[in-house]
């Protein structure tokens, strides 16, 4: 899908992943790779304003593609912060009830799940809960675990979760149902569900 770079050496295709360019920042490669990816973000300007974008970002992209799953939550103005230094994030909006197909692209740095809180007064909520369920399409096999005291958003009256694009890509077709749980003075309240169908990429038409 992405042309080969001249007198390249590297299998990565072009451009590098996220992990890659974070993992150079991070100085977790080895010599020879990172000389490798140093060469190659030189050399190509996509790359090179990906990287600026991750330095300037710091901690928040990083910690995000090392928790690799559902447990980090962001803020409209890191994502807003992200794509305007480079980074591509694909998005999702889902109010209570919706279901929305899902995917990610090869060229998606993260995706973003918007899950809105509707007409729940959020200024008495002191705490939010996640519960996430997913189920294979294929073997039918499923999952479920609880992501607690996660980041949300006042004044929009949302909670946004950031994936990594590379473990989105990794998942097989599933189906997704996740419930907000609010805790407040006056008890605890379910918001949902949220319902996603995840296709991988590569199993959809792009004609």
């Amino acid at each position: 899908m992405y042309g080969a770079l001249e007198r390249r050496t590297m299998t990565e295709p072009c451009p590098l992943s996220t992990e890659t360019l974070i993992a150079y920042w991070l100085g977790e490669l080895p010599s020879t790779e990172a000389d490798q990816v140093e060469q190659h973000y030189f050399a190509c300007a996509s790359c090179a304003g990906r990287l600026e974008g991750i330095t300037r970002l710091g901690a928040g992209v990083a910690q995000v593609v090392q928790l690799g799953a559902v447990d980090a939550s962001v803020t409209q103005e890191f994502i807003d912060n992200a794509t305007a230094h480079g980074l591509t994030i694909r998005e999702y909006h889902l109010d209570p009830g919706q279901t929305v197909r899902c995917t990610a692209a090869p060229s998606d740095d993260f995706v973003a799940l918007h899950l809105a809180l509707s007409a729940i007064d959020v200024g008495a909520v002191d705490a939010v809960d996640v519960a996430v369920e997913w189920t294979n399409a294929d073997t039918g096999a499923r999952e479920a675990h609880v992501v607690e005291s996660v980041s949300f958003d006042r004044t929009r009256g949302e909670v946004v979760f950031l994936h990594s694009g590379e473990r989105i890509r990794s998942l097989p077709k599933s189906d997704w149902q996740m419930q907000a749980i609010l805790h407040g003075k006056a008890g605890d309240t379910r918001v949902g569900p949220y319902m996603l169908n995840h296709t991988p990429w590569e199993q959809l038409s792009h004609s």
